[in-house]
């Protein structure tokens, strides 16, 4: 069963969710397809109709199959399809933003905070412009998706590329880790948020329009990450 943990109010996944395999009939023969096609219409269906105004029953149909109980088998319950919903779509950008981060670091070793912050962007959006079904995704799932961004960078095999962009901006800024953490924290909220309200609105992801929102919305982002912590702040954080 799926254990859910919750974070601010929100579901959160559980980390070992992206570890689980594939489900294998008895006989010995794979059921990821069916697996796959209930994800599909489970994502199509949400983005169309909302999490609490879809039913399994439409799921199941949508994805053909004559099974109810189909759900209960490949992932528990209602929660637990959500939950793969979300792994399969976060894996898919943790593979695009480290092979990024590989190619920035080959050009620039000690990148600016900015290039980093444009990097964690990047892949979110080429998914968005190139795959419809992503795009589906992220205007269903966004505060979810990031409540289990979150969630999962606690654990660096599964979000590596966070941490390894964490790891750069402590070699360039004198941070402290705790608020450090805490603007990164709001970083990947605000960014994935804004990137998920784009989703829902039938504004395009390339274009002279879209240049203007992404300049933008990474200018802003790295100033999360830059602004000057004052004297009170550092204070209450108990920093020197």
């Amino acid at each position: 069963m799926t254990r859910i943990r919750r974070r601010g109010g929100l579901r959160v996944l559980d980390p070992t969710a992206f570890a689980r395999p594939a489900p294998v009939e008895a006989a010995g023969r794979s059921v990821s397809g069916t697996r796959d096609r209930l994800l599909d219409a489970a994502e199509r269906l949400f983005a169309e109709k909302g999490l609490r105004g879809t039913s399994l029953r439409e799921i199941v149909a949508a994805a053909g199959q004559r099974n109810e109980s189909a759900i209960q088998y490949h992932f528990g319950d209602r929660e637990g399809l959500v939950d793969a919903l979300v792994a399969r779509r976060v894996a898919a950008i943790e593979t695009v933003r480290n092979a990024r981060l590989d190619a920035l670091l080959a050009r620039a070793p000690a990148p600016n905070v900015r290039a980093l912050v444009a990097c964690l962007l990047e892949p979110v959006v080429e998914l968005c412009h190139d795959d419809s079904g992503f795009r589906a995704f992220l205007s269903a799932f966004g505060e979810v998706a990031w409540a289990t961004a979150l969630q999962l960078a606690r654990n660096r095999q599964q979000l590596r590329s966070l941490e390894r962009m964490r790891e750069q901006l402590r070699r360039s800024l004198d941070l402290p880790e705790a608020i450090l953490a805490d603007r990164a924290e709001a970083l990947t909220r605000f960014l994935l948020l804004s990137l998920s309200q784009r989703a829902r609105s039938n504004e395009p992801f390339n274009g002279r329009g879209f240049e203007r929102f992404f300049t933008n919305l990474t200018d802003m982002g790295a100033a999360i990450i830059t602004a000057d912590v004052s004297p009170d702040t550092r204070a209450a954080y108990g920093a020197d």
